[in-house]
C-alpha cells in the first residue's frame, strides 16, 4: 500500500517508522500540486510525516495498543481521507465526464476547507465514517485515465459529497449551503440518515444551520428537519423485539435515520452505528442487505449488546483494542450458498460487514477478526509493511485460494487475535464449552504457526512488517505449552492438515508431461523415473464440493449433539459423507478410510473425499502416509491419469506409497 514512502533520514533509520502523507491503496492517486506549487490546496496544511513510536507499533502489533497508538491510526486515516478528496477535486477539475458537478464539487469542497479550519474534530468525524472512504475510493477509479465503468452518471457519485459537507455543518452548528444530487428519491446525509423527496433524480440544494436544521428544495419539494445528534438506544430486551428504542419506517416519512447500536462503547468514543441506508456502506461484490425493519434491527441489537457484554466481562483488557477501531456494522443480505459471511474493507476502516449472525458470540469472534485487519490497514498507511507487492501466492490456512504475502500477513494477523479469544474462552469456560473453545484454539494456533513460517521466509517484508511477524510469533510462543484436552488437541491439529490438504488438491496442478511418465512406469512395473516426485504449479482452482461439512460435524461432536450421524449419512446402500467424515473424527480411521475409498472410486474428483482419505492415513507411518500428505494433488493427478490408460484403477494407498519411496519400488 506505500505511495508516498520517505526515506529515512542521514544517520540511520529513524526512531519511529512513518510515511509522508498517507499511503493508499494501489490505485490510489500521487498528491496532486496547486497551482502555487504546494502539495495541498490553501486552507489545508501541507502533507506531514505521519509517524508511531515503536512502543505503540509493537503493542499493536502484539494486539493490543494505547489510546496514543490508536490516535496516531485515526489521525493518519483522516489525513489520508482529506488528501484523497483533494486528489478527487483535482481528478473532477481536469477530466471533462465530471464537467456537470465540477461547480458543485469545488463548492463543497470551500466548504470542508472553510469547516476543518473553525471546527476540525466535527469534519474529522465525518470524513472517518467508512462510506466515505469506499465513496472516495469509488469516485476516483471512475474518473481514471481508464475510468472505470458506472451505470449511473458520474454526477449521481459525486453529487455525494454535498450530504458529506452538510454532515460535517450540522455537527459543527454551522451554517451550509451545497448541492447534492437525488438518488430514487433519496439525499443521504452520511452519519445521520436519508431524506426521502419527491423528486427521483438530479440537483438538489442542502443547507444546514444552527439548531442542526436540515433544508432540502428541490423543483418538487421543499423539506425542513430539525435534526438532534444521533440518539443512544434505550437498553434492549432479551427478545429484542418487544422493547423498539426505533418505530417501523413508514411509507410518508421523509426521515429515515442512521440507527445506533451503541452511544460509545467506552468513555470518549463515538457511537457505533448499524449502517443500512448509505449507498456506499458496502464494496466490492458484497450485496447489503436493505433497510432492516424495527424488529431486525432490534435483533441485531440484542446480539450487539450480547457481544459487547461477553467482551466487557470476559475480556476486559481486550475491549479497548476494539472500541477504538469499530465504527459500524453494515448488514449484507442473507446467502444460503455462503452461509455466514463477514468481511472488512481496506477503503472503510472501523466497519464491519457480515450477514446476519447466529448469535452473541459468533457475532465477538467476527468483531475482533475483522477489526484486527482495519487495524493493520491503518497502520500499513503509515509505514509499510511490505517492500513490494510480489506476484507469488502462497497457502493460507484459512482461505481456499492462493493468497499473495500480504493477504497472507492480514490473515496471521487477524487469525492470532481469533487464537487469544478462544484461549480465554477455554481457560474460562467448562464441559463441552471449554472443549469447543480449545479445539478452536488449536486450530487457529496451529494455522498461524504454518503462516509465519511462510512470513518468516519472506524477503518481502520491511523493518517493519518483520517486526508485526515477530509479534504474532511472540503471541504464539506463549502457548507453546499451554495443556489442552486431547480430543480437541487432535481434532484441532487434524483440522489444520485437512485445510493444508483441501488447499493442495484444490490450487496445485502437477506437470501433465511428469504425471504421464509417472503413469507410465507404474503401469510398466518401472521404478518411479528418478527426477522424483512431479512438480506442481499454483493455479486458483473452483470451490471444492462440502467445503464445511467437516468442519461443522467437528463443532457438533464436541458440542455432543452429533452422535447419531452414521443413522442419518446414508441408506440404501449409498455412501453418506458424512459417515466417512464421523468415522474420521471419532478415531476410527481405517473404516473411514474404507468409505473414502468407495467415494474416491466412484468420483475421482472428489477433493473432500480425496482429503479425508489423506487424513485417515495421518499417523499410520510409512510411505503411504508420506505420499498423501506431502503431495495430495499428485497421488489425485496419478491415479486418474493410470484409471484412464488402463481402465481400472488402482489401489490408492498403493500408488501413495510407490510415490513416496525414494526408489519407487512399494508392493504393488
Amino acid at each position: 500500500m506505500s505511495t508516498f514512502p520517505v526515506p529515512a533520514p542521514a544517520g540511520g533509520r529513524p526512531e519511529t517508522p512513518g510515511r509522508a502523507g498517507h499511503g493508499s491503496s494501489p490505485s490510489s492517486p500521487a498528491i496532486p500540486r496547486n497551482s502555487a506549487g504546494t502539495d495541498a490546496p490553501r486552507g489545508l496544511p501541507g502533507p506531514r510525516r505521519h509517524q508511531i513510536a515503536w512502543s505503540d507499533f509493537d503493542e499493536i502489533a502484539n494486539g493490543t495498543g494505547s489510546q496514543r497508538a490508536f490516535s496516531a491510526l485515526r489521525t493518519a486515516q483522516a489525513s489520508k481521507r482529506l488528501l484523497l478528496l483533494w486528489a478527487l477535486v483535482t481528478e473532477v477539475r481536469e477530466n471533462e465526464s465530471a464537467a456537470p458537478a465540477r461547480k458543485s464539487v469545488e463548492n463543497c469542497f470551500d466548504a470542508v476547507v472553510a469547516l476543518r479550519r473553525e471546527h476540525p474534530e466535527e469534519t474529522e468525524a465525518v470524513l472517518l465514517h467508512p462510506p466515505v472512504g469506499i465513496w472516495l475510493h469509488h469516485c476516483l477509479r471512475r474518473l481514471r485515465p481508464r475510468p472505470a465503468g458506472g451505470t449511473r452518471p458520474i454526477e449521481d457519485d459525486l453529487g455525494y459529497l454535498g450530504g458529506v459537507v452538510a454532515a460535517m455543518g450540522l455537527r459543527a452548528g454551522a451554517v451550509v449551503d451545497v448541492s447534492t444530487r437525488v438518488r430514487a428519491g433519496l439525499v443521504t446525509v452520511p452519519t445521520y440518515g436519508q431524506v426521502r423527496l419527491d423528486a427521483p433524480r438530479g440537483w438538489a440544494r442542502l443547507r444546514s444551520g444552527p439548531a442542526a436544521t436540515l433544508t432540502v428544495d428541490t423543483a418538487f419539494d421543499h423539506v425542513k428537519l430539525r435534526l438532534g445528534p444521533p440518539p443512544a438506544p434505550a437498553s434492549p430486551s432479551r427478545e429484542g423485539s418487544r422493547d423498539q428504542a426505533w418505530p417501523e419506517d413508514r411509507p410518508d416519512d421523509r426521515w429515515r435515520p442512521v440507527r445506533v447500536l451503541r452511544a460509545g462503547v467506552t468513555a470518549g468514543q463515538p457511537p457505533v452505528l448499524l449502517e443500512d441506508v448509505d449507498p456506499f456502506r458496502t464494496a466490492g461484490a458484497l450485496e447489503p442487505a436493505p433497510r432492516l425493519t424495527a424488529a431486525e434491527f432490534g435483533r441485531w441489537r440484542v446480539l450487539f449488546e450480547e457481544a459487547w457484554g461477553r467482551l466487557a466481562r470476559d475480556h476486559p483488557h481486550r475491549v479497548h483494542a476494539v472500541a477504538a477501531v469499530l465504527r459500524g456494522l453494515v448488514p449484507l443480505a442473507s446467502s444460503t450458498e455462503r452461509g455466514a459471511v463477514s468481511a472488512s474493507s481496506l477503503q472503510a476502516f472501523g466497519s464491519v460487514l457480515l450477514s446476519t449472525p447466529a448469535d452473541g458470540a459468533g457475532l465477538l469472534v467476527s468483531l475482533i477478526h475483522e477489526v484486527q485487519h482495519s487495524k493493520l490497514a491503518a497502520l500499513d498507511d503509515i509505514t509499510p509493511l511490505t517492500t513490494r507487492r510480489s506476484p507469488a501466492v502462497h497457502y493460507s490456512p484459512w482461505r481456499l485460494d492462493p493468497r499473495p504475502l500480504e493477504g497472507l500477513l492480514h490473515g496471521a494477523y487477524a487469525f492470532v487475535a481469533v487464537a487469544a479469544h478462544w484461549y480465554e474462552r477455554f481457560q474460562l469456560g467448562s464441559g463441552r464449552g471449554a472443549l469447543l473453545a480449545a479445539h478452536e484454539f488449536v486450530w487457529c494456533r496451529e494455522s498461524v504457526r504454518q503462516a509465519v513460517t511462510t512470513l518468516e521466509a519472506s524477503d518481502v517484508l520491511t523493518v517493519a512488517g518483520r517486526r508485526l511477524a515477530a509479534g504474532i510469533v511472540r503471541q504464539l510462543r506463549q502457548w507453546q505449552d499451554v495443556a489442552v484436552p486431547e480430543p480437541a488437541a487432535w481434532l484441532g491439529r487434524l483440522q489444520a492438515t485437512d485445510c493444508r490438504l483441501r488447499w493442495r488438491l484444490r490450487n496445485l496442478v502437477p506437470r501433465p508431461e511428469l504425471i504421464a511418465a509417472c503413469a507410465r512406469a507404474w503401469l510398466t512395473g518401472a521404478d518411479r523415473p528418478v527426477h522424483g516426485l512431479p512438480t506442481s504449479e499454483v493455479r486458483a482452482g473452483a470451490a471444492a464440493d462440502s467445503e464445511a461439512d467437516r468442519v461443522d460435524l467437528t463443532r457438533r461432536l464436541l458440542a455432543g449433539d452429533a452422535t447419531n450421524a452414521p443413522d442419518r449419512a446414508g441408506a440404501a446402500g449409498r455412501v453418506g459423507p458424512e459417515r466417512a467424515d464421523f468415522l474420521l473424527l471419532t478415531g476410527r480411521a481405517e473404516e473411514a478410510a474404507a468409505e473414502y475409498r468407495t467415494r474416491v472410486s466412484r468420483g475421482g474428483d472428489t477433493l473432500m473425499a480425496w482429503a479425508g482419505l489423506a487424513l485417515s492415513r495421518r499417523g499410520t507411518g510409512g510411505p503411504a502416509e508420506r505420499g498423501y500428505l506431502d503431495r495430495p494433488e499428485i497421488v489425485r493427478a496419478l491415479w486418474l491419469a493410470v484409471r484412464a490408460r488402463a481402465g481400472e484403477a488402482p489401489d490408492p494407498d498403493v500408488l501413495a506409497a510407490w510415490l513416496a519411496d525414494p526408489g519407487g519400488r512399494a508392493a504393488r
